[in-house]
């Protein structure tokens, strides 16, 4: 929810360009390098569907490759300078117009 009013630690810390964030997850508490896996749902979560998660993944880069359709893209102008790309299954909470999404159904 882009109206989510951000935490005072993210605003405050000058090394967190707040105007910029783009995949705000509340209530982690406060920055640190590294957090514990086990305490968040989502790493165990993720931890648990590795391998389908890899084949999915596969599965969408021989779909770019036989298409030539480069699905990666930078997400903001952080990520542009350092080159980092992401592949977006949605956009705004929505589905992407032709996605091929058959092929990572979990």
């Amino acid at each position: 929810d882009p109206n989510l009013p951000l935490e005072d630690d993210i605003i405050q810390n000058e090394w967190r360009p707040h105007d910029e964030i783009h995949a705000y997850m509340p209530g982690l508490g406060p920055t640190q390098p590294f957090h514990d896996p086990s305490s968040l749902e989502l790493c165990k979560q993720l931890s648990e569907n590795y391998d389908t998660i890899v084949s999915e993944y596969e599965a969408l880069l021989e779909d770019m490759e036989a298409k030539r359709k480069d699905r990666f893209q930078s997400v903001t102008s952080m990520n542009y300078d350092s080159g980092w790309r992401t592949l977006v299954l949605f956009y705004n909470g929505h589905r992407i117009p032709d996605f091929p999404y058959k092929l990572c159904p979990v």
